[in-house]
């Protein structure tokens, strides 16, 4: 799938997954003004990732579409259901305004600087 669906599809992936890790990833980087969430998108794809890999190279499931969606459910319910005390804190009354500042603009810029590279690589990898 390439085109403008494609990046979409695919940038909506990325949000999934940090968003799948994003209570986990929270409590491991408690002490960062964004509280992790600048790691919870690279964190959910690396551990989605070495996920479906492990469990295909151990011929428990085929490497495909359908077992890599059960296996980002299985880390959802693992994380959002497993760090329940964390899901109820989960609210922007924990930040600061400092922080709260800080994770807006990282949610902001980051993810839109990203993008435009991909864009850009895209475009050259469409000279070729």
């Amino acid at each position: 799938m390439t085109g403008p669906e494609g990046v979409f599809k695919f940038f909506l992936a990325v949000e999934a997954l940090g968003l799948i890790a994003w209570p986990l990833v929270r409590k491991v980087f408690r002490s960062f003004p964004d509280q992790g969430w600048s790691f919870s998108k690279i964190i959910g794809i690396v551990l989605t990732a070495w996920l479906a890999w492990l469990l295909s190279f151990l011929h428990l499931v085929s490497f495909n579409r359908e077992h890599t969606l059960m296996i980002m459910g299985f880390i959802a319910a693992l994380c959002w259901v497993g760090l329940r005390p964390e899901v109820v804190s989960l609210r922007l009354g924990g930040f600061s305004k400092k922080s709260a500042m800080i994770f807006l603009v990282g949610s902001v810029t980051g993810p839109r600087f990203c993008q435009s590279c991909f864009l850009f690589w895209g475009f050259l990898a469409g000279l070729a």
